[in-house]
């Protein structure tokens, strides 16, 4: 199945994992363990895609698929591939309170898959794993929806664009934005743009695509 990549979405998803054997829950040497530890770090940070059905490629929901997957888990957290999120503190762009629902693990939570992984992969003592958290955008004061709807066929990637137009009639402050796919076993990600009225390309873009209508511009 391939992945539609959709112009106006942000949808970053997570990745992580773990390694081999465990000691017994009162190893007093481990300093992570599974229950304790690692399993409420994915929870929070990788199991809304690494889950049955979701559409990361392996679960992280179970220990033992946990420490197969811990090594490259670890490598792709370092190089920041996963958790799958683009927003960046820039020079010229530092949020003041930073980004809700950061999917990003900070140091001490890298830190505790390290020292699992280095302590021979820890079960810990039995506990309930946390649900996924919910990032369900609330106090939704509009919504748009494209005119016509895009079904995807074939074998490759696409990503596919769609004209939204807010109806804004004056300048508003935007303070959440949520992308709702109607499968989201197969849209993966999507880059939002905005294109004001005074844009020299604006007109021709809207008259060329109109508004909700999807074309290929991958």
């Amino acid at each position: 199945m391939r992945l539609i990549h959709v112009v106006l979405l942000g949808c970053g998803l997570a990745a992580c994992g773990t390694d081999s054997e465990s000691d017994t829950p009162d190893d007093p040497v481990a300093r992570a363990t599974w229950y304790q530890d690692v399993a409420p770090i994915l929870a929070n940070r990788c199991m809304t895609c690494h889950q049955d059905g979701g559409i990361a490629p392996f679960t992280l929901t179970e220990y033992e698929t946990a420490v197969e997957s811990s090594a490259r888990m670890v490598h792709e957290i370092d190089r920041g591939a996963m958790p799958p999120f683009d927003a960046r503190e820039e020079a010229d762009c530092t949020p003041r309170f930073g980004w809700v629902d950061d999917p990003r693990l900070t140091t001490l939570e890298k830190d505790k898959l390290r020292m699992w992984i280095e302590d021979g992969h820890a079960l810990g003592t039995q506990a309930e794993i946390p649900a996924v958290p919910d990032t369900t955008l609330t106090n939704i004061s509009k919504t748009m929806t494209p005119t016509t709807p895009f079904t995807t066929a074939g074998t490759r990637d696409q990503f596919i664009c769609f004209v939204l137009d807010p109806e804004a009639t004056k300048l508003e402050w935007l303070t959440g934005l949520q992308v709702r796919p109607d499968n989201e076993l197969v849209v993966h990600h999507a880059v939002i743009t905005s294109l004001m009225a005074t844009n020299p390309q604006h007109d021709a873009i809207v008259a060329q695509r109109g508004i909700g209508k999807p074309w290929d511009c991958g």
